[in-house]
């Protein structure tokens, strides 16, 4: 008869600030911090705030669609989000619940599809926004 094997006890993060916290969040601190790094620093919901200010302005389009992604951004950061360059930003942003009717109804008028699209399926778009879009044609042949 085989001897009871013991489980391992579960990895738990010691106590203390989590890897987001414990990097320096000036991005030039971390000149090779990798696109994958950024991009998962933008969407952790525990990253710091002084984190997720840097990375609302990082040179990559990927970063910041990661970080309008997040739940845990900030309301201001989505406002800056939602008139970022990259409508797949500005989609991310459409689509975050935690949006502000504001930046929500800042969108209103997009000229991507995807954005509009976003807007229209996310539960806190305000009704004025929502009645702006279904006067829209929003698919061909519609």
């Amino acid at each position: 008869m085989r001897p009871e094997r013991k489980k391992p006890a579960p990895f738990v993060y010691p106590p203390g600030p989590g890897p987001a916290q414990s990097l320096s969040p000036q991005p030039e601190a971390h000149p090779g911090l990798a696109l994958e790094v950024r991009s998962a620093l933008a969407a952790d919901p525990h990253t710091s705030t002084e984190w997720l200010e840097n990375l609302a302005r990082d040179p990559d389009w990927r970063v910041r669609s990661a970080l309008a992604d997040n739940s845990a951004s900030l309301p201001e950061l989505l406002e800056q989000l939602a008139a970022d360059e990259r409508s797949d930003v500005r989609a991310a942003v459409a689509a975050n619940c935690a949006t502000s009717p504001e930046a929500l109804a800042s969108l209103a008028n997009d000229q991507s599809l995807r954005v509009k699209e976003a807007l229209a399926a996310n539960p806190n778009t305000p009704l004025p926004v929502l009645e702006t879009l279904a006067g829209l044609r929003l698919f061909a042949g519609a």
